[in-house]
């Protein structure tokens, strides 16, 4: 009975977090690209990616607008490792992520999405204030912003847009 309470537990779990819960899209900046050969071996690698369905460079600008089919999630690790094969150094990235905020041990907010997690990074007083609102209530969120790297080599998210989903 034991075994089929946890069983019936876990299930549950799975199935009360959000189905979005998701990198749906993400830009990247290619420093490097000068021709449209080269525009065309970025999008040739990054819709390697898995998760990708769609993959739009634009040479002009220097960014690269990434997909993720239904029910995936990007993985922006890999798209900088994607752009870094094609030959071309990932600028700035912005993304597009659905998931939940909660605090972790020192008080830090964490988005938790599709297994993964990131360290959430904020300036602003309003923003914060809406964002602890969010990790309190474990709403479903979807934030918009720029993902980097910080000098201890952790993925921050410093999000721009905030928008509040389904509890």
């Amino acid at each position: 009975m034991k075994i089929l309470y946890v069983l019936l537990t876990v299930i549950l779990l799975l199935f009360s977090s959000p189905a979005q819960a998701r990198i749906s899209s993400l830009s990247v900046a290619v420093d490097g690209m000068a021709c449209p050969f080269c525009a065309f071996g970025v999008e040739k690698r990054l819709k390697t990616v898995t998760g990708v369905s769609s993959v739009t460079v634009d040479m002009k600008t220097g960014m690269a607008l990434v997909n993720a089919k239904p029910a995936h999630s990007i993985d922006y690790q890999k798209i900088s490792e994607a752009v870094k094969d094609a030959g071309f150094t990932a600028g700035d990235m912005v993304v597009t992520v659905d998931g939940r905020i909660a605090k972790d041990t020192l008080d830090t907010l964490v988005l938790h999405f599709n297994g993964s997690s990131l360290v959430l990074q904020t300036d602003s007083n309003e923003l914060n204030v809406h964002l602890n609102g969010a990790a309190e209530s474990s709403r479903s969120v979807v934030l918009k912003g720029q993902i980097f790297l910080n000098s201890n080599k952790e993925w921050i998210l410093r999000p721009e847009v905030v928008k509040e989903v389904k509890p």
